[in-house]
């Protein structure tokens, strides 16, 4: 599986709104979309494995959840497709379905 960056110091600070407030959405902003990439890119990996299949780079696509947009990094693969419906749905880009996944992908990360 891919590792996250390193957090650099301006992300270890808790953001803060302008009354003092701490913005809690935006750690999830900052690592959600990592977390999701780290994921897929596993799971084609995983497709990956036998040999008969290999990598081809990436697609991006805009996510809509209840954090903002999230820019997903989807991998294409050279025969066949992959599209992580465990995650999404295709055409239909829904913040349940990622925070869904991202809750299940920290779980089982966690233990």
């Amino acid at each position: 599986m891919g590792t996250l960056s390193v957090p650099m110091p301006d992300m270890l600070s808790m953001p803060c709104f302008d009354n003092g407030a701490v913005d809690m959405q935006e750690p999830l902003r900052r690592l959600a979309p990592q977390i999701v990439n780290a994921v897929m890119d596993s799971e084609a990996d995983r497709l990956c494995g036998g040999g008969a299949i290999s990598r081809n780079g990436y697609r991006e696509r805009l996510l809509a959840t209840c954090v903002g947009m999230l820019t997903l990094r989807i991998p294409t693969l050279r025969s066949g497709s992959f599209f992580p419906e465990d995650m999404i749905h295709r055409c239909r880009c829904v913040a349940r379905d990622f925070a869904s996944a991202a809750a299940s992908a920290t779980v089982l990360a966690l233990y």
